[in-house]
């Protein structure tokens, strides 16, 4: 490892550590709600449905996806919600091994000092949605909607669909129909996982 590497991981520690119990302070009476229960049970079931089983990074996936770049060159995500927390934070967005190594050993960090739930709503406070929609408040409000709202399911799967897609300040067709066919396909595993909520 170089000084390099060692400073920069430091430093992005030093701000996780710093960011996290305030965001977990913020957010936390979000998790009390049905609201917050359904958005943070959507984006575990969109994005890192193994999270109760990985400790902050997800081998299976990461695996999947190197064997898929390398048999069909195609590029798929395998970051974890903890992974995704550490990149919003620290800004980092770079394409390289060293940055993808620091996000996987700060991601474990994390995980073993806080509560995957208190993780995963951090994450959705401060997520990109969208050109307009760089937060969880700013999204919300574009749906004419606030954090003591009852928000409907079908919402909370579109906000949800929506860091998979974000949403471009112009939207097109296809924007449109991504969108919503990542917000059907949220909605069955929703549905799959709680039928009850069908009554």
């Amino acid at each position: 490892m170089t000084l390099k590497f060692i400073r920069s991981f430091l430093n992005d520690r030093e701000a996780l550590l710093t960011t996290i119990p305030y965001l977990i302070e913020k957010n936390s009476p979000l998790l009390s709600t049905q609201s917050g229960k359904m958005l943070l049970d959507l984006l575990v079931l969109g994005e890192d449905h193994r999270n109760k089983y990985h400790i902050g990074f997800d081998i299976i996936a990461i695996t999947r996806a190197i064997y898929r770049r390398v048999t069909t060159g195609l590029k798929e995500g395998a970051s974890t919600i903890e992974q995704q927390l550490v990149r919003v934070i620290t800004a980092d967005y770079s394409m390289t091994f060293s940055r993808k190594l620091k996000e996987i050993l700060l991601a474990v960090i994390i995980r073993m000092k806080f509560d995957r739930q208190q993780l995963a709503i951090s994450y959705l406070d401060i997520a990109y949605y969208g050109t307009e929609y760089p937060s969880l408040d700013s999204i919300l409000a574009g749906f004419g909607l606030s954090r003591d709202a009852d928000i409907d399911l079908k919402v909370c799967a579109s906000i949800i669909a929506r860091l998979k897609y974000p949403e471009p300040r112009v939207m097109s067709e296809r924007n449109n129909y991504q969108i919503e066919r990542r917000t059907s396909h949220l909605l069955k595993l929703y549905l799959r996982k709680h039928p009850t909520h069908l009554k």
